[in-house]
């Protein structure tokens, strides 16, 4: 089997086998919280020399079954006291627990395997070797989180293990939300609008509690300073997760006191399940668009040399479930990159570290959508974008266990209930795919469309494009001389169409199918021509990706 050596300073996303390197330790802590190892790594240095050694390691980096046995073999037989806090539970890393699990009643370890939340995980409580009590203790210092609670753990952890590392302290608590402001420690509200420009919109932007007990927080800075320079008035908030009492209460009041305007969420999951009766989040009481971003887990380099682009686990986490509670993805704004090798705990400290670029999308888009919502609703223009597939017209619209053709119809009706001139737009799926197959569709190329867009506006918009997309459309899809025009009704790309009110003066609701096309292929000039054809809608208010 090909086994990698970990490099010092260097991240590894642990799909393959991997032999971190680390020499045996007194004490182990295995978490997946790049923001806990930098507090702990800070604590074992408080703790000093002549104490005893810990090991430090984000256990993300041992997916791989022989990355665990190497580990366990090299490290953790060899410690006194070791910890594995776990989010999700003991089925989000079965085969590390079992075999520490294993090796500590063998080898009469103290093992401690914690869940990260407030429910307690009944199979890592089985697993442990400690009893319950410490165990909570030490779930305690975890759950409050910081340098100070850090420090107390690890002297319990070093009483456990039969050293002196001094009386820990009890459990320092840390509030599960707060403001943020830089300079400022523990700021009320006055504090932060101090710094507000009269008559800008509000965002709220939140992220996780544990950047800021970490001292982490050079992303979180930099997406502050995009979103004023957005023109937008911002309210940071820092929270443990969305779904704690008092981080529930704290938001509410806070909402009710600043009135956001967008509200752009860097935490992960979602208030509902899917599949389950929907549960309203808390920051929908804001009633204002609510976007979402990321600070992403895996390295820059691996994300942009991935087809795929971000992992299973930021897919699920920050995109897949918060879409359940209806937020509206930007894009990731920060990626993993090791700040510093700690070589006392033999562990990199991993920071998130922005791209400029991105960053400045996000918070653009979160002034535009901003803009959006003090407009009046006779000023909006809405487009629904349908997916579209190949060849046959039955699979307009197509997702699976869906009925996307009356979901949109509900859409179009909810529009209407909410003030849009929709006209005799379709208020079912039936009478929707009626209108959608009566232009040009795939299945009939020859079919004339209603609407064009002349060639020169076209080009126009295509010349915006930057360089290296305008070149790769044009190598792979020729020059644009054979395309007379490109229609906004029925585009040749393949299907295209907007079914609009009667009257050319009120907001259109417009729906518009377009073909899914592979990943590496450039879209040819026809679909390209859909943004352009929709983008005097958008101009105003959103940015054109």
């Amino acid at each position: 089997m090909h086994l990698l050596t970990a490099t010092p300073g260097a991240v590894s996303n642990g799909d393959e086998a991997i032999d971190l390197g680390q020499s045996p330790g007194d004490i182990v802590l295995l978490t997946v919280a790049d923001s806990d190892l930098a507090c702990f790594a800070s604590a074992a240095a408080a703790l000093g020399d002549g104490g005893p050694t810990v090991r430090l390691a984000n256990l993300l980096q041992l997916k791989h079954p022989y990355s665990v046995d190497l580990y366990v073999e090299k490290v953790i037989a060899h410690a006194k006291f070791v910890c594995v806090v776990l989010l999700g539970g003991k089925s989000y890393w079965p085969y590390g627990i079992d075999e520490i699990a294993n090796i500590a009643r063998e080898r009469g370890i103290a093992f401690a395997a914690i869940a990260d939340g407030r429910e307690d995980d009944p199979d890592l409580r089985c697993a442990s070797t400690l009893p319950p009590d410490i165990c909570d203790r030490l779930r305690d210092y975890l759950r409050q989180g910081g340098i100070a609670n850090a420090t107390s753990f690890l002297k319990t952890a070093a009483q456990v293990a039969g050293f002196d590392a001094g009386m820990p302290d009890a459990p320092v608590p840390v509030a599960d939300a707060g403001l943020y402001l830089p300079g400022v420690e523990r700021p009320m509200l006055d504090q932060v609008k101090a710094g507000w420009v009269a008559g800008r919109p509000t965002a709220l932007f939140l992220f996780y509690r544990a950047l800021l007990i970490a001292g982490t927080l050079e992303a979180v800075n930099a997406m502050i300073d995009g979103l004023e320079q957005a023109g937008l008035n911002v309210l940071p908030v820092h929270v443990r997760a969305l779904r704690e009492p008092f981080v529930r209460d704290f938001l509410q009041t806070l909402m009710d006191a600043a009135q956001p305007d967008v509200i752009l969420n860097a935490t992960a999951f979602a208030a509902s399940a899917p599949g389950e009766p929907r549960t309203p989040s808390i920051l929908e009481r804001a009633d204002c668009p609510i976007l979402q971003t990321l600070f992403a887990s895996a390295e820059q380099s691996a994300w942009a040399a991935s087809a795929r682009g971000l992992g299973p686990r930021d897919l699920a986490m920050h995109i897949a479930l918060p879409e359940v509670d209806g937020r509206l993805f930007t894009r990731a704004v920060a990626f993993k990159a090791a700040a510093r090798f700690d070589a006392r705990t033999e562990c990199s400290i991993v920071v998130p570290q922005v791209l400029p670029n991105r960053v400045n999308f996000a918070a653009q888009l979160a002034a535009s959508w901003a803009k959006l919502r003090r407009a009046p609703v006779n000023d909006r223009r809405i487009a629904l974008i349908l997916a579209n597939y190949p060849n046959k017209d039955g699979r307009i619209g197509n997702g699976v266990g869906l009925d996307t053709p009356e979901s949109a119809a509900a859409i179009l009706s909810a529009l209407t209930d909410a003030g849009y001139v929709t006209g005799d737009a379709p208020r079912d799926g039936a009478a929707l795919m009626d209108v959608m197959t009566r232009g040009v569709t795939n299945a009939c190329p020859g079919r004339a469309a209603e609407v064009m867009l002349p060639l020169e506006q076209y080009e126009a918009a295509f010349m915006r494009l930057p360089e290296a997309a305008r070149q790769a459309v044009t190598d792979r899809w020729g020059i644009r001389r054979p395309i007379p025009s490109c229609g906004t009704r029925h585009s040749t790309c393949r299907s295209i169409a907007l079914a609009r009110s009667r009257s050319r003066s009120s907001p259109l609701a417009a729906i518009i199918s377009i073909p899914k096309a592979a990943i590496t292929t450039p879209p040819c000039r026809r679909r390209t021509a859909i943004w352009p054809s929709t983008s005097g809608w958008r101009r105003n208010f959103a940015p054109m990706p």
